[in-house]
């Protein structure tokens, strides 16, 4: 991508990561007003997910995530969740009045099941995508729908765009330089086709 549309597509991504975030949001503080007998007001969306994604010209890291890992409905709306407990500011404090318990300033899966008609039992297992590839972390509380989630800080910046490197890697990783004429070299149509990929 040349740097115009990787800005606009930094621009779209973050709005969309926002915008779904935001439909988690209305969803529990529709949740606690209706627990609370009270009204409801939703938060104002100036595009729709459908026609962000339409004008992006890739498409948005939280689909290319849902893709790779094939997570189903459930698991993308955990993993909002937590990427809605990071990026809108009021999270926390609806995360605690929603699960009565101050001491539960993150989401549960006992949260989860309650916001999402699509809950399945499948999805909190270790074998399943979230916690087989460490997306969101589960710290055990004193069952298993107490248990808090948390999203990993590297998943959470290549859903905002943004490389992030394992801090465990830094330090240890480093690029191989290729020399002119050697092995490593590309065959020209080879490095033709890494240059045109490169610019995308």
């Amino acid at each position: 991508m040349d740097t115009l549309l990787t800005t606009n597509w930094l621009d779209a991504n973050y709005s969309y990561l926002l915008a779904a975030a935001s439909q988690i949001h209305d969803l529990l503080a529709l949740h606690i007003a209706q627990v609370e007998n009270q009204s409801f007001t939703a938060t104002e969306q100036f595009c729709s997910l459908a026609a962000l994604k339409d004008i992006m010209p890739a498409p948005p890291a939280l689909e290319q995530l849902c893709n790779i890992f094939h997570l189903s409905e459930f698991e993308r709306n955990i993993l909002l969740l937590c990427v809605a407990r990071e990026i809108i500011p009021n999270f926390k404090s609806l995360c605690v009045k929603a699960q009565g318990d101050k001491q539960l300033t993150l989401p549960t899966f006992g949260l989860a099941r309650t916001l999402f008609s699509t809950f399945e039992w499948a999805a909190l297992t270790h074998l399943a995508p979230l916690q087989h590839w460490q997306l969101v972390f589960v710290e055990a509380g004193d069952s298993i729908m107490e248990s808090t989630l948390k999203i990993d800080q590297r998943i959470f910046y290549y859903l905002l765009g943004e490389p992030s490197l394992d801090p465990k890697l830094t330090g240890i990783l480093q690029p191989i330089p290729l020399a002119g004429n050697d092995n490593t070299s590309l065959a020209a149509s080879h490095q033709l086709i890494a240059e045109q990929l490169a610019k995308i």
